[in-house]
């Protein structure tokens, strides 16, 4: 009888369902101009501790750019970026939820669940570059007045 209930369970599962090993991953990001601070925060789908790295930076002349890391904490992350040396306009933010990341690494739970090159995630957010290397991204602008 279990079996039965099994396969019925099992042939009637949404189409979308992934595969044995594969982990959705998804990831959102928010910005403001808050005085003089760029503030950006989202949600990622991704265990307490992961890292997230970001890059905020000005596309127009004169071009400004940094980045930096924030940590997951109950599913969001945070950081404000003093922008108070930028001059009025478009400000771009990207973050990237990577397992292969400079200057941090992720807690060895992370890596176990993804895979060391980010293998085991799926999602509308997530990119593959070369070699396996997978990256979930989300990205957003503000204009600083």
């Amino acid at each position: 009888m279990l079996w039965a209930l099994a396969l019925t369970l099992w042939l009637t599962a949404p189409s979308n369902s992934f595969s044995a090993g594969e982990i959705p991953v998804a990831i959102s990001v928010q910005a403001a101009i808050e005085g003089e601070r760029l503030r950006i925060s989202g949600r990622a789908s991704v265990p307490d501790g992961a890292w997230i790295i970001y890059a905020v930076y000005r596309p127009a002349t004169p071009q400004r750019r940094t980045t930096g890391y924030a940590q997951i904490d109950d599913g969001r992350f945070s950081a404000k970026i003093d922008v108070s040396d930028w001059p009025p306009g478009e400000i771009a933010v990207d973050t990237h939820f990577q397992l292969l990341m400079p200057h941090r690494v992720q807690p060895d739970g992370v890596i176990d669940r993804f895979g060391p090159n980010g293998e085991r995630m799926i999602g509308d957010s997530v990119v593959e570059g070369g070699n396996a290397f997978r990256a979930a991204i989300a990205s957003t602008t503000v204009a600083k007045p």
